[in-house]
């Protein structure tokens, strides 16, 4: 019995190592097949996430763009409303000047008729004085 049982042994194992060389190479070619697969999802999912990131940067450098516009449309307004408003301040001198200049002539105006009738300026018929409003008078 003893070499029964060994030649048993001998042959479960001889069975047992024919069956682990048929299965094992199986198991690794499911094993690789498996890898291969996660590795295409895996470069699959990369690809999406690069068109997203190509999406996204596309996205962002026309938002830039826009930006930059805008930037640019706000210092040209900003710059032609201080241009208007140096216009204005420009125009409001001119007229300070012009006042100025018409005050002047009145005052000599004023002397010269003081110069040719004394009296002119104490009588109650005077004519009245240019209070710098609207007059219906032409000169």
């Amino acid at each position: 019995m003893d070499t029964e049982l060994i030649i048993a042994i001998v042959v479960i194992a001889v069975v047992l190592l024919v069956v682990l060389a048929l299965v094992v190479p199986k198991l690794r070619r499911k094993q690789q097949e498996k890898k291969q697969q996660e590795q295409a999802q895996n470069r699959e999912q990369a690809r999406g996430h690069l068109a997203e990131a190509d999406q996204h940067s596309a996205t962002a450098e026309k938002e830039q763009a826009a930006a930059d516009e805008q930037q640019a449309r706000a210092r040209r307004e900003k710059a032609e409303a201080e241009e208007r408003a140096a216009q204005a301040q420009r125009e409001a001198q001119d007229r300070r000047q012009s006042a100025e200049h018409q005050e002047e002539q009145a005052e000599q105006e004023r002397r010269r008729a003081q110069e040719l009738d004394p009296d002119l300026g104490s009588r109650d018929d005077a004519a009245p004085r240019d209070t710098g409003g609207p007059t219906n008078e032409r000169r």
